[in-house]
């Protein structure tokens, strides 16, 4: 059996602080498979941006990551800061939330994507460099490249400016490329405009994607698989059009039931009562149990492990009770 592109083991990551240990990701195991796209989702602070984070090595100082990272066999926290940065752009790129803080608003956008492809391949010409920059910006929905080339990133559009965050990962051709809530900062009218993109180019990318969105749909139209978390836990993974069709987990039920809402007009939306549990709470139980509804005296003793049932993976103790 061919193994995994990405496998994740036990990843934990904590942090000091003056309130006790700060337990941000709670044993995490996770694969990704090559040639698929991973979908991750949750409520803001369950853990997604921190996971991917560790992934990619940008973690802030002060936090230790424990577990393993394997990429093609290599564990990437093993990895010293130098090795890591050159994985960076080669086998592992990402697209941020915002690309002007990711993109250097001092160079002109072609001097950053010639920088790329001369740094992925060393042996081409700057003729050549030059050339596949402005083929990118065109793939990207970009017009007129050799202008946007001499502009600074300053003089674009915030959905132009994640285009070319986009072609800038395209150009590296990573083995694992990771999207972090890409059209976060961008108008509704944009925002269906980089999804279409990205659902046209994913046919053309041969490396994996893990995306990370608040939109459920959004996941179902590019993904092939999702997982879902919680509190820094993965709480349920499966076959994308399973999940969100027959979610297992009483939190993803909640969570699509808040996404899809065919209520009448004066009937409350749906919602999650309660709040993410911080990164200092440790619970003896299950860390949804506070905000569940089918919460039993069992789930109050043990965080339960993933299990298959059903044809997925989910954290609950009662999944044979409330399915």
């Amino acid at each position: 059996m061919t193994e995994p592109l990405l496998s994740i083991q036990n990843l934990r990551l904590t942090a000091q602080t003056d309130r006790g240990t700060a337990s941000i990701l709670r044993g995490i195991d996770l694969t990704v498979e090559r040639g698929r796209i991973l979908g991750i989702v949750g409520e803001s602070g369950s853990g997604k941006s921190s996971l991917v984070s560790t992934i990619m090595g940008l973690l802030s100082p002060g936090l230790n990551a424990e577990g393993s990272v394997k990429l093609d066999g290599v564990d990437l926290l093993t990895l010293g800061s130098s090795k890591m940065q050159a994985l960076r752009g080669n086998k592992i790129a990402m697209i941020f939330q915002d690309p002007m803080t990711a993109l250097n608003p001092v160079f002109r956008v072609g001097t950053q994507l010639v920088d790329v492809v001369r740094n992925r391949y060393p042996g081409v010409s700057r003729e050549e460099a030059v050339k596949r920059a402005s083929d990118a910006l065109v793939k990207v929905g970009l017009s007129d490249p050799e202008r946007r080339m001499k502009d600074y990133p300053g003089q674009l559009s915030g959905g132009m400016r994640q285009r070319v965050m986009i072609a800038m990962a395209l150009l590296c051709q990573p083995d694992i490329l990771i999207a972090d809530e890409p059209t976060t900062a961008l108008d509704a009218t944009i925002e269906a405009q980089i999804i279409d993109l990205l659902r046209r180019l994913r046919n053309e990318f041969s490396g994996s994607i893990i995306f990370i969105s608040h939109n459920l749909g959004t996941v179902l139209q590019l993904c092939d698989e999702v997982a879902v978390m919680y509190g820094g836990h993965l709480v349920e993974l499966g076959a994308v059009r399973d999940v969100l069709a027959q979610p297992l987990h009483p939190y993803s039920r909640a969570l699509i039931g808040c996404e899809i809402d065919d209520q009448p007009l004066d009937v409350p939306l749906a919602f999650i009562p309660g709040k993410v549990p911080e990164t200092v709470d440790n619970p003896p139980g299950c860390i949804f149990a506070p905000r569940c509804n089918y919460a039993a005296e069992v789930c109050t003793r043990v965080m339960p492990p993933l299990r298959a049932f059903e044809g997925q993976l989910a954290a609950c103790a009662r999944l044979e009770d409330i399915t």
